[in-house]
């Protein structure tokens, strides 16, 4: 893990976004998004941070962290430096709390870099219960993209709806956990994943595949 928010210039950045995931694997809908809201909030820069431990999901991710960093450098570098992986989470290790991985950007960047966490659209009703929400609001506005079908609650607590965005787009339906079966069942999607992720699927035989070349 060779890149971190210590070492990295900011130059001319003052909006910065902030992708965290667990990436296992990270799928041309995370890059997708991440464009979307570079091109229409606008942003500067996105930061995609792979998570040590997500505090919602139950499982541990199936893929080493070591091989989703690397899978997440090897996707996000066609397209920097206005994509950057961050490792500031997997540093830290233990549960990786949005509003700590917030906290300590905030730190690193200095007050005048403005902060945009972005999520997709159905995950704006889990904010209330995520780790001190309501600080996480006041470090960064949310942005929340995706299909213009996925659901959103009616009803918005003021200290989210004040400090949110709402994306019409991208237009794209892949999953994280579809891509882990379709690897399961020897299916390698050029249309979901980037081909420098399929070889290392591949090549570490993750997600059940059982290795071999790569077209």
């Amino acid at each position: 893990m060779s890149s971190s928010p210590t070492n990295l210039p900011l130059g001319n950045v003052r909006r910065l976004g902030l992708l965290g995931g667990t990436f296992d694997p990270i799928h041309r809908g995370h890059l997708a998004l991440a464009e979307y809201a570079w091109y229409h909030v606008p942003l500067d820069q996105v930061w995609f941070i792979p998570a040590f431990l997500p505090p919602h999901k139950l499982k541990r991710p199936a893929a080493p962290a070591e091989i989703r960093w690397e899978m997440t450098c090897a996707a996000v570098a066609p397209f920097m430096p206005r994509f950057v992986a961050v490792d500031l989470e997997l540093r830290r290790g233990g549960f990786s709390f949005t509003v700590d991985t917030l906290a300590e950007i905030r730190a690193r960047v200095g007050a005048e870099v403005e902060l945009f966490w972005i999520i997709g659209r159905d995950n704006v009703r889990e904010i209330p219960t995520w780790y001190r929400p309501e600080e996480l609001t006041a470090l960064a506005t949310i942005v929340a993209g995706g299909r213009p079908g996925a659901s959103i609650p009616q009803e918005v607590p003021p200290w989210l709806s004040t400090r949110l965005i709402l994306l019409d787009g991208p237009d794209v339906a892949i999953s994280s956990t579809h891509v882990r079966e379709q690897v399961g069942k020897g299916i390698l999607d050029a249309d979901a994943l980037p081909e420098p992720v399929r070889r290392i699927i591949a090549r570490e035989r993750l997600y059940g595949h059982s290795g071999g070349a790569v077209s």
